[in-house]
Parts: C-alpha cells; sequence; structure tokens
C-alpha cells in the first residue's frame, strides 16, 4: 500500500515555476502546484513505505531553489 504525503515549499524569490518542474521529475511525486501563500509550492506524492518517502524527500531538499520544506504523511 503506498504511503501518500504532502511537501509545502517555500522558494527563492521567482522560482516557483522551476520548482514545480524540478519536483515533477521525482518518481513519486504525483502533482506539483505553484500556489501563493505562506508557501510557494506544494506537492503530492505517494512512497511505496517509509524507505522511498525519505528517498523522495532527499530528492526534493537537494533542489537548489528551495528554501524550506515542509512534510505531511496522510494518517
Amino acid at each position: 500500500m503506498a504511503i501518500p504525503f504532502y511537501i509545502l515549499i517555500r522558494t527563492t524569490i521567482g522560482k516557483n515555476r522551476d520548482v514545480v518542474h524540478d519536483t515533477l521529475k521525482i518518481e513519486g511525486v504525483k502533482v506539483s502546484h505553484s500556489v501563493m501563500g505562506n508557501y510557494d509550492v506544494i506537492l503530492y506524492g505517494e512512497g511505496k513505505n517509509l524507505e522511498d518517502l525519505k528517498r523522495i524527500r532527499e530528492a526534493v531538499s537537494k533542489i537548489s531553489d528551495i528554501v524550506t520544506t515542509e512534510t505531511f504523511v496522510h494518517a
């Protein structure tokens, strides 16, 4: 069973569209949207297990235009 999760992302000013493009390249990321508000990008993903979720989070955190992230795992 897949583990669904959301990652809320703050980006460098003006880089939200680049981050959306980059996050969609990561296996396990299903949807990534540029938004307005406290965060710049919200993505939805699914991991096969906790190790897969960790791999996805690490891949997201390596994107250079990301300032901070906050992850929410679906309960």
